[in-house]
């Protein structure tokens, strides 16, 4: 066996070293989950990462543990990986623990790969498991993989559990099986919770075998005594789960006669009429003897550069070909936000591929500056059609979690919910939802954490039978010169406070800066009575900053003041929008002492805003969303807002447009 290890080892570091006639940098074929859920072979990780914004999910089980994961590639090279693990039989202890059965434990990993595979270099990764927490099963490690087709070699170094050389292979025998051995370095003897005695081999094997696209299972020999089992499915985040129905861009005929041989209201009619048939709201248009003005909503397009390109292809066919600038302004509640201005020669060359989106990029101007739009000479026609209806309404399945309460590991609530917006007036919007529990299982034997919660009593509000008013607002969406917006809210904000809130944001440069800040001022709401209000009074205010990085879709967001609680601090945002998929995570430094497991907690957690055409056949501009934190306490806290600017101005950026020109030719 000793002979083995090192034979393996000498030609592990032959591959990577040197360099081979028969490399194969198809890698994909190697980026799947070790039964942990991040990108390896059984239980060391390779420096292989799962691609950029894919997500797996699995469950993996090598007795006693039981591994329940989830995988995503955050940025290009960068992979978190979030899991569960299930000790088997091994129930946890404690009389307020009787109705949680096996004890678990939860934890972060994030690995990054510094360096890509290439023909003179491997593959170099490095890695922390359980980064946060009771950190378990933490460790730190580099990773080294070459592939020699159709072999993937790994070598690494670690520390922590992971303590000391680990090496390993994957041998790809056709497109759907591959088979694996692995030195494992772990001393399960060491664990700080000792669920496992010495392993009785340090060597395992496996298999895997690809059932369909991203799904794959995994059996294996590991420890010297134990099977285990392993099913994870792979998928790109954002793409569509059905084939679209066709939407093909307009293609009504072409007029673009000079101003002397028409009637200067018929090209601002027909482009008008156009855009009202693909679905555009609040439309009006303007046309002088040089220039196009056009103002109009997207109510039916999630990316707003889509939308855009769908405007400007309109415009540009009926534009008359002596005028000189086309000008696109985007209204969000009939209110302008932003202006798009090109030549229309510029924008057919574009659309036709005669110039690139580089060079686009350098002629068209987006900005928040609006033109205004004055009765010139030649202006026959000023059209406002299309407003919103004013009553939109709806109802969906609802779903609420709780976790990780001592009475029982996972609880849920589904509810029917019904909805209604009325749009009152310019930027005014008044909005109700309505739960009625279907199911519900969520309770707790445990009081809040103080005798003033205003977070962690959330069973008192989600753990009832009753329907329940969830919230009414109004909200008013207000713009101050070219630069600033601001939002007031007043009414139910959420299910367990009522009051009013202001917002306001400044933007800087292009968008991608901005600063601002929020205040409100709430009441408890009772958690029997719907409309009942108890007499303690909370307030926040914060000052907000904003940065946004469109190369990566990437916007970091600070807010510093007073919480909920009273406390003060700081809570850092860090989000990322792809393919009209948010997932961002936070995480809170304030002055309460609130502790969890002995050590001083700070609120921290995830959300994912999923849109709602990854399960349609066309676009959509719905969306859904869930936010997760690892415990509910009440430092850090905020009041929920129904909209707010961010979600009012979602890819309405200057920097956003033109960073997603591409998509205006979708």
């Amino acid at each position: 066996m000793e002979a083995v290890r090192w034979g393996l080892i000498v030609i592990m570091i032959t591959g990577i070293l040197t360099k081979s006639a028969s490399l194969s940098f198809a890698s994909d074929n190697f980026k799947h989950p070790a039964y942990w859920g991040g990108t390896g072979l059984m239980e060391i990780p390779t420096a292989r990462v799962i691609d950029d914004w894919d997500v797996r999910a699995g469950v993996g089980q090598s007795h006693p543990y039981r591994y329940y994961f989830g995988t995503l590639g955050f940025l290009p090279g960068l992979e978190l990986n979030g899991r569960i693990t299930e000790f088997l039989g091994f129930k946890a202890t404690g009389a307020k623990w009787a109705g949680y059965g096996n004890d678990k434990d939860k934890a972060v990993d994030i690995k990054y790969q510094i360096l890509n595979e290439s023909r003179p270099l491997p593959a170099i990764a490095i890695g922390a498991q359980d980064i946060q927490g009771t950190r378990l099963f933490n460790s730190e490690y580099i990773t080294f993989s070459r592939q020699i087709y159709p072999f993937d070699l790994t070598v690494g170094y670690g520390r922590g559990r992971l303590k000391g050389l680990f090496y390993g292979a994957e041998f790809k025998a056709s497109d759907s099986v591959s088979f694996l051995i692995e030195k494992n370095p772990i001393k399960y003897e060491k664990d700080i919770k000792r669920v496992v005695e010495r392993a009785k081999s340090e060597i395992n094997i496996g298999t895997r075998i690809r059932i369909s696209k991203g799904l794959v299972l995994n059996l294996s020999y590991q420890r010297g005594e134990k099977l285990g089992a392993l099913l994870s499915y792979t998928f790109g985040l954002g793409k569509p789960m059905l084939p679209w129905k066709p939407d093909y861009p307009f293609t009504g005929p072409v007029d673009r006669r000079s101003l002397r041989e028409v009637i200067p209201s018929d090209p601002a009619e027909r482009i008008e009429r156009y855009l009202l048939r693909q679905g555009f709201a609040n439309v009006k248009v303007k046309l002088t003897d040089k220039e196009i003005f056009v103002e109009y909503e997207n109510t039916r397009y999630l990316s707003e550069a889509k939308a855009l390109g769908r405007v400007l292809r309109t415009v540009v066919s009926q534009a008359p070909k002596d005028i000189e600038n086309i000008h696109a302004i985007t209204k969000v509640r009939n209110i302008p936000t932003i202006a798009t201005s090109a030549k229309p020669q510029e924008i057919i060359d574009f659309f036709n591929n005669k110039i690139t989106t580089e060079e686009f990029k350098d002629v068209i101007k987006v900005s928040t500056e609006i033109p205004e739009i004055k009765d010139f000479p030649l202006a026959a026609t000023e059209l406002k059609r299309g407003s919103f209806e004013r009553l939109t309404k709806g109802a969906w399945p609802g779903l609420q979690t709780y976790w990780n309460d001592p009475s029982g590991f996972f609880k849920y609530r589904l509810t029917m919910d019904a909805w209604s917006t009325v749009n009152l007036w310019d930027g005014a919007d008044i909005f109700g939802i309505v739960r009625l529990p279907v199911s519900n299982t969520i309770s707790t034997n445990q009081p809040p954490i103080s005798k003033d919660p205003v977070r962690s009593d959330i069973v008192d509000y989600i753990g009832r039978e009753n329907l329940r008013l969830d919230a009414v607002v109004l909200n008013q969406l207000i713009r101050f010169g070219d630069r600033t917006l601001a939002r007031g809210s007043f009414g139910y904000l959420e299910n367990e406070y009522a009051g009013i809130s202001g917002e306001i944001l400044h933007l800087l440069g292009e968008g991608r800066f901005a600063v601002g800040a929020e205040v409100t001022s709430v009441k408890k709401r009772d958690p029997v009575d719907t409309f009942r209000l108890k007499d303690t009074s909370y307030s926040t205010a914060t000052l907000n900053t904003l940065y946004r990085i469109p190369g990566l879709d990437l916007t970091a967001a600070a807010r510093a003041g007073r919480f909920l609680a009273g406390d003060d601090g700081v809570r850092f945002d860090i989000a990322r929008t792809k393919r009209g998929v948010t997932v961002g995570f936070w995480y809170s430094v304030t002055d309460m002492k609130d502790y969890v497991g002995g050590k001083r907690y700070h609120d921290k957690g995830f959300s994912i805003t999923i849109p709602a055409n990854m399960f349609f056949d066309h676009d959509s501009k719905k969306k859904y969303t869930y936010a997760l934190s690892p415990w509910t306490r009440d430092t850090g806290q905020l009041v929920s807002q129904w909209r707010t600017l961010g979600s009012y101005m979602f890819n309405l950026y200057p920097a956003d447009i033109k960073g997603r020109l591409d998509e205006m030719k979708d």
